[in-house]
């Protein structure tokens, strides 16, 4: 009896239209190549059934391999197929599976390979979705080419895999398949997109891609890259950004000032492709875009964004002046580490303006693993400026989430000895410089929610 499970990943590459005209495929126009593996046991001839649909799928010459399946922990067979497929130039991803928080199947933990993570329509992490972060000899040994990393996270990046829509057998439909299984087609439609838009080849792609994810709790389009971890990966994976960094063809340059003329540093500038980059310390960027009409933008802690729309082919300069806004506004402007060794801490800086003092708190959940304090903590790091007619407070040098944050130096997890950090919220509370009923409000705005667990 088929389970339809099949039918449902090509459905969410290459699905055609239904009677109101709408296509659910997101590349709907490929040639999609289907290889049925063996689904019952034993599980050696699974495996190699496997092996063998990998191998017809170099011989067909396709340019993308989506693999919606896995074994638990690290299965060394895949190592010399999958690599074969990568040697031959084709775009391997598959899905890392759904067995939440550190765990992994393979062949989505083999190093080439883009691991798919599961997200759902809020941009938030399905808890079921897989991620690790691997050190290579401990579980790869000497299976592994001399080209791997010595450690590694997955998963790479994210796509939606939660309540999707999809076909099903005889003509049917269905809209509540979940798991990385659909995430994983995701992720190689975008990649058929690229290759039928840009003709890359599969490194190209996986660095488009890569580079212009965007991490789900980044919320804001401006917000700071929190990094890669091992539950979002590198962020949501996006064919518009993808594409357009590998079009990039155009230079664009320019300074951006505040409403006196002074040149303002650390400012982003951003395309609505997905584009970004920020301003340096005398207030000039550039940023290589697409040759086609887009808006472009510019947003600084404590300014109003300023943006317009043009084609970088046709105009190669831009610059922007940013008036100052009386609103509260506060931003983390560098990226939280996911993992510490033992006797390392934690750093966080955060840049704000328009208060009189600023109170910064990580707010800590129990992680999971030993040797870790359990409950929840708050640590604070206080701002103030020295007048009132200071509109921005100094950045914090140093707001150190230790001790929790800080293993003991004999704190060793098996055999290894780094480990991840654990769920974590920043939120800044402010307090305006106009008294109510003789104190001060008190507001709290969340910068970020970061887990690597």
């Amino acid at each position: 009896m088929q389970s339809g499970h099949g039918t449902a990943v090509g459905g969410v590459i290459a699905g055609g239209t239904n009677d109101d005209g709408k296509r659910y495929g997101i590349a709907p126009e490929v040639n999609l190549y289907v290889a049925q593996q063996v689904s019952k046991p034993p599980e050696g001839v699974r495996l190699l059934s496997v092996i063998a649909g990998i191998q017809w799928a170099i011989e067909q010459d396709v340019d993308v391999l989506s693999m919606s399946f896995g074994n638990p922990g690290y299965n060394h067979a895949y190592v010399e197929p999958v690599q074969n497929a990568l040697d031959s130039g084709i775009f391997v991803v598959a899905g890392l599976g759904n067995s939440g928080p550190a765990t992994g199947f393979s062949p989505a933990n083999i190093p080439g390979v883009v691991a798919a993570g599961n997200i759902d329509d809020e941009r938030e992490v399905n808890s079921s979705s897989s991620g690790e972060h691997i050190e290579t000899e401990r579980y790869w040994g000497d299976d592994a080419p001399e080209e791997w990393p010595d450690e590694y996270t997955l998963p790479d990046v994210t796509a939606p895999g939660t309540n999707i829509p999809s076909a099903a057998p005889n003509g049917e439909f269905v809209s509540d398949k979940s798991g990385t299984s659909y995430s994983c087609p995701c992720i190689a439609a975008v990649a058929a997109l690229a290759i039928a838009a840009t003709d890359a080849d599969n490194e190209a792609i996986r660095e488009a891609m890569f580079e212009t994810a965007r991490h789900p709790a980044a919320k804001d389009d401006f917000d700071v890259d929190p990094g890669h971890d091992d539950r979002h990966g590198r962020g949501i994976v996006s064919a518009l950004a993808t594409i357009s960094r590998l079009r990039a063809s155009e230079t664009l340059s320019g300074t951006v000032t505040d409403d006196s003329g002074t040149p303002l540093s650390g400012v982003t500038v951003a395309s609505e492709t997905g584009l970004q980059t920020q301003t340096d310390s005398q207030g000039q960027y550039e940023l290589t875009l697409p040759p086609i009409t887009q808006p472009v933008g510019a947003l600084g802690v404590g300014f109003e964004t300023a943006g317009t729309s043009f084609n970088p082919a046709e105009t190669d300069t831009q610059s922007f002046e940013l008036a100052r806004t009386d609103e509260f506004d506060v931003e983390m402007t560098e990226r939280m580490l996911t993992h510490i060794d033992p006797g390392q801490t934690a750093t966080a800086t955060f840049d704000a303006a328009n208060v009189e003092a600023l109170t910064v708190e990580l707010n800590e959940r129990g992680p999971f693993d030993p040797g870790w304090n359990s409950g929840s903590t708050t640590h604070r790091l206080q701002l103030a400026n020295q007048s009132p007619s200071i509109r921005t407070a100094p950045k914090s040098p140093s707001a150190s989430l230790s001790p929790m944050r800080r293993s003991p130096p004999d704190f060793a997890l098996g055999t290894s000895s780094r480990v991840a950090i654990p769920r974590s919220t920043v939120r800044a509370t402010w307090f305006t410089p106009t008294p109510t009923h003789g104190s001060f409000p008190r507001r709290t705005h969340r910068i970020c929610s970061c887990r690597s667990t």
